[in-house]
């Protein structure tokens, strides 16, 4: 299990990496669960203020 956690650590910091490098800012928080056949990430507070708007 700690080995998981680890792999999920190193894939959360990898897409907030990812879209702070493409995008200029990066997320809030991302937390990435791994559960066999598939990895989730839930990405926090990435959204402008005017996206947000719009999606509303």
């Amino acid at each position: 299990m700690l080995h998981s956690k680890s792999v999920q650590t190193e894939i959360g910091g990898y897409i907030s990496t990812l879209l702070r490098m493409h995008f200029g800012k990066g997320p809030t928080s991302v937390f990435v669960t791994i559960k066999f056949p598939f990895i989730t990430a839930h990405i926090r507070g990435f959204l402008e203020p005017t996206e947000k708007c719009l999606l509303n």
